[in-house]
């Protein structure tokens, strides 16, 4: 939805705005959301210093308060937006609006950048291999003498540091199960994200990919051997790591019995089956650019009438609302994707 109001150039409007707001403020100065909208307009026509006494303000007024409602948070989430986006040191100021509004979740996810940009060495999946949760599972497993380890994806490899530090004879073999080559796959999300306007999102995913870069070059070394999904992938690995045994490993599934043969698909319409799991960015987005791109040249061409079956776990709000369309259906999770093939009739 576009609105006239609030889209293109605003600089008319925070003409007008300015002085109203000055006015009212000057009548009652008490209001928190009208500084922090002063602020802002102060910030647009170019008055640095007129802004941040007006943030400033703000912040005093909210300090002083004994009940604080939700939007006394607003020039507090600005000024930590701004310092994380400067480099600067937000620590204190985030401990406060924290102290302040607890239960706003904003403080949480912002804390989780500052922290991030502080520089936590690994990726963010990497947060449940603390040093106890490794052992743990080292402990259950003591015991039998095993001929491998194999660990599913890189941000898991910590768990298999009790054997990759093991100098005993017969160690068990260390194998990663990489998938794909997860630098390459982390900047390509990256640049996806920036294509789609996402910048914030984008940033995540670089300083991602950077972490997993740091995290292959520490770990993957010392892995008797690694697999991947596709040759070109293998390739990379193998270039990077020459003293990494590699191997392709395909992403595919046994049938857990004989296939039913598909319906004749007299009256019924050709199904596009899409599966997958949905907070997975690239699949969302391939939900969405098929149904903005592909879906209209379907209904100007398609001999037929057809449907289109979005089935797996997670998905967000953008995806969900593709369900509008008439020959879309998003189903969320679902306990067995079979009869979802089987009900297939091309």
């Amino acid at each position: 939805m576009e609105h006239d109001g609030y889209e293109g150039d605003q600089h008319h409007k925070h003409l007008r705005n300015q002085p109203m707001l000055e006015r009212s403020l000057a009548e009652d100065p008490s209001r928190v959301f009208s500084w922090c909208h002063l602020a802002s307009v102060r910030e647009a026509l170019g008055d640095p210093e007129g802004a941040e006494q007006a943030w400033g303000e703000a912040m005093r007024l909210v300090r002083g308060k004994v009940t604080r409602q939700p939007e006394d948070a607003l020039p507090f989430l600005h000024q930590i937006e701004r310092g994380l986006a400067g480099g600067g040191d937000v620590a204190d100021l985030l401990d406060e609006a924290r102290g302040m509004f607890g239960s706003n979740l904003q403080f949480a996810w912002l804390r989780g950048r500052a922290l991030m940009a502080g520089g936590y060495p690994r990726p963010s999946l990497c947060r449940f291999a603390t040093s106890a949760s490794v052992r743990e599972p080292a402990a259950l497993a003591a015991g039998p003498d095993y001929r491998a380890v194999h660990v599913l994806r890189l941000y898991l490899a910590p768990f298999a540091e009790p054997y990759l530090a093991s100098r005993a004879p017969g160690r068990p073999a260390c194998h990663l199960d990489l998938d794909d080559h997860e630098v390459t796959t982390r900047r390509r999300i990256a640049g996806l994200l920036l294509q789609n306007g996402e910048e914030s999102a984008a940033r995540v995913q670089e300083w991602e990919a950077g972490r997993y870069e740091a995290m292959s070059a520490a770990l993957l070394p010392r892995f008797d051997r690694a697999y991947l999904t596709a040759p070109a992938d293998r390739d990379l690995v193998a270039a990077e790591y020459p003293g990494v045994e590699v191997r392709v490993l395909a992403n595919v599934i046994r049938p857990p019995g004989p296939l039913a043969p598909p319906p004749d698909g007299v009256g019924e319409p050709f199904s596009f089956l899409f599966v997958g799991n949905f907070d997975y960015y690239p699949n969302s987005d391939a939900a969405r650019y098929f149904c903005a791109q592909v879906l209209p040249l379907l209904r100007a061409s398609a001999p037929g009438p057809f449907r289109v079956l979005f089935v797996g776990a997670s998905p967000p709000a953008a995806v969900c609302a593709l369900a509008g369309e008439p020959e879309v259906t998003v189903t969320g999770p679902v306990a067995d994707v079979t009869p979802w093939y089987e009900c297939l009739s091309g």
